[in-house]
């Protein structure tokens, strides 16, 4: 049986944060922590971050997965902050984090594979230096345990179950706005109480609504301890 992965604490977190250095690769890897707790983004969807994916302006990352249909990630303030010091001190050709140097492969800017395996790689060395096996998906999993906290819905969950079952908890970061975004069988938007329609075939996020709204105070209120 599968081990349930346990969602990392504030002083766990704040310690992968500390072990960032101040030069290049300190600040890469700063800013990939940052989407990571932040952002619950996959390692296909970071590796596949591209500058003309980041609207700054309306707060939203456009997250691709290969052939998957796109979603749109909500950007906080923590990420905005870290995207635009990255960006601004390391200024990248296309990708996010295609040209920050330490043991850059040639063609590692398109070649999808050898990215997506830069950036599991580059999880497992933060992760090492504090013994924490860090994946994307554990990411995920600390960025839920936080929304629900913070959440009065995750507040109500979380009083029904006894606190030392609490990290056997198994809820998708996609199921709780802001990031609440899904997609029927049919290929057709869903939008209902707690989903936020997607119109992805226009190429345009959502609009904001008081579900979105909510869920994007939320977010903000869960970067305190991500």
């Amino acid at each position: 049986m599968q081990k349930r992965l346990k969602a990392l604490s504030v002083e766990q977190i704040k310690q992968l944060y500390a072990s960032c250095g101040t030069d290049q690769a300190g600040k890469h890897d700063f800013t990939l922590l940052t989407l990571l707790f932040n952002g619950g983004m996959t390692v296909e969807e970071l590796a596949d971050l591209r500058i003309t994916y980041l609207d700054f302006s309306n707060r939203w990352i456009w997250a691709a997965r290969g052939l998957e249909r796109p979603r749109f990630v909500p950007m906080n303030s923590k990420c905005a902050k870290a995207l635009t010091e990255w960006l601004e001190e390391y200024p990248q050709s296309h990708f996010v984090f295609g040209d920050w140097g330490k043991g850059t492969p040639t063609g590692y800017r398109f070649r999808a594979n050898m990215r997506k395996k830069q950036i599991a790689e580059r999880l497992t060395e933060i992760g090492d230096r504090h013994e924490v096996k860090l994946t994307a998906e554990l990411g995920k999993i600390t960025l839920t345990r936080r929304l629900l906290e913070v959440s009065e819905e995750g507040q109500e969950i979380l009083s029904l179950i006894p606190e030392e079952k609490w990290d056997m908890i198994n809820l998708p970061v996609e199921n709780l706005p802001p990031f609440s975004v899904v997609n029927v069988n049919s290929d057709m938007p869903m939008a209902s109480k707690g989903f936020i329609p997607v119109p992805s075939e226009f190429g345009r996020p959502p609009a904001e609504d008081d579900i979105i709204r909510n869920g994007r105070a939320m977010l903000e209120k869960a970067a305190s301890s991500l």
